[in-house]
């Protein structure tokens, strides 16, 4: 059983006494149903799934009205069971299949029936569904992404080694033996992933990575045919040679990403495809900033960013990694693809464990920091990721002697230090910032 994090948003949820109809969003196959199912059977006396994709009859009712009081007497009907208020958890799984069921959650939160509706949808087939009016403001909204790498540590049975690291002192360096074993975990996760699918695969012993692949393959294979589904036959062309395109960019020196590189393709016949991506959930934007000043998303730059994907086992998958090569050679995690996995896999801490928008800055004379943040009194933050051991950080240090107020944080191979005003996080850590 894989353990996430979001149960716990889950029972804040389930005891609020202001609670609403919920939504669980995300990409697919990040694991939205199996949570929801598993927090179920785990709080509830009983639960019903009624998923729109599976079983078309669903659909007819919710033709006729939206009332909630007929919709649940025709779920009883339909399943042969009572709904109970407070003991039973209704679970609308693919949702975005159903327009009239994404409508009706607005009809569940203004009715006085004390019932836990949950559902369950792919951001991309919620975001474009041009005949639902989706609920704003009468939803509860979790974000599900792959799980995360703390998740992952507790998946391989690591849970004493996560909590220590989370409650480890970060201007203290670990023992020698902990941190080369979690870098080693950083690695096997890089190859893997935090898809949950693919995990499981891993742990029924799939050390040679065979299977693994093969599932990553196939996931590939179903995010394109989402495409089409989703999107108009060019359209969908374009979204899948812009998915395709972004490994490839990620591993040039300069990682900002170029529409005029996607071959075929102006740059104004992509802008809308890079949309779908984002609500997707596959893409993960991080906006070049015109400056530092406050708020960030106000002075992002509109057509200048990175993209990594959503899952960095998806990525080494799709740049054909050989595992065993990152398996054996400790450099080969920061040198391989130019860093762009370690990169990548920071990325997507950052919106894992933060859910924070991305942002990077790139100073006049062409120097990078890889991440910029705010801090609470308004002032930078800056995060450089360090391919290796080499932390000779230029950047950081030009960045430093602009903003003088500015925190500077870096995350590589290296252990736990300060070096001067740069606090360095090793990889497995990034969840540790003080973001």
């Amino acid at each position: 059983m894989l353990r996430r994090f979001a149960t716990e948003q889950l029972m804040d949820w389930k005891d609020s006494p202001d609670y609403k109809p919920l939504v669980l969003l995300g990409a697919r196959q990040v694991g939205k149903t199996y949570i929801l199912e598993q927090f179920a059977k785990e709080n509830f006396k009983n639960f019903i799934t009624c998923n729109f994709e599976k079983d078309l009859e669903l659909h007819s009712l919710f033709a006729r009205s939206l009332e909630p009081s007929e919709i649940v007497k025709n779920l009883e009907l339909y399943f042969g069971t009572n709904i109970v208020s407070t003991e039973t958890l209704v679970i609308f799984d693919e949702i975005q299949e159903c327009p009239r069921a994404l409508t009706s959650l607005k009809y569940f939160a203004e009715s006085r029936v004390n019932l836990h509706v949950a559902a369950a949808g792919s951001l991309l087939g919620v975001a474009h569904n041009s005949e639902s009016s989706f609920p704003v403001g009468k939803i509860n909204l979790i974000n599900i992404f792959p799980l995360s790498f703390r998740e992952f540590m507790l998946a391989v049975g690591e849970e004493k080694l996560m909590i220590h690291l989370q409650s480890w002192n970060p201007k203290v360096a670990l023992v020698d033996a902990l941190h080369h074993k979690l870098l080693e975990l950083v690695r096997i996760y890089i190859i893997v992933g935090g898809m949950p699918e693919v995990i499981n695969l891993y742990l029924k012993g799939d050390t040679s990575f065979t299977r693994v692949r093969n599932a990553q393959k196939e996931l590939n294979f179903t995010y394109q045919r989402d495409f089409s589904k989703h999107a108009t036959k060019a359209e969908s062309i374009a979204i899948s040679a812009l998915w395709q395109s972004i490994p490839e960019q990620l591993s040039k020196e300069v990682k900002r990403f170029y529409f005029s590189k996607v071959k075929n393709y102006q740059t104004q016949q992509l802008k809308a495809p890079l949309q779908w991506l984002i609500h997707a959930g596959l893409a993960l934007k991080c906006a070049q900033l015109k400056t530092t000043q406050v708020p960030f998303a106000a002075f992002a730059h509109p057509s200048l960013s990175k993209l990594y994907l959503h899952d960095v086992g998806m990525l080494s998958a799709l740049v054909k990694l050989n595992p065993q090569l990152l398996l054996s050679d400790q450099e080969s995690l920061f040198t391989s693809f130019r860093g762009a996995l370690a990169e990548n896999f920071v990325a997507q801490e950052l919106k894992v464990e933060f859910e924070r928008d991305l942002y990077y800055w790139v100073s006049d004379s062409g120097g990078e920091i890889d991440f910029v943040f705010e801090s609470p009194q308004g002032q930078p933050i800056a995060l450089e990721v360090k391919a290796g051991e080499n932390l000779k950080a230029k950047s950081l240090t030009a960045f430093l002697g602009r903003f003088k107020e500015a925190q500077a944080l870096r995350v590589s191979a290296q252990n736990f230090n300060q070096n001067g005003r740069i606090h360095n996080f090793p990889l497995y850590a990034v969840h540790r910032l003080p973001l």
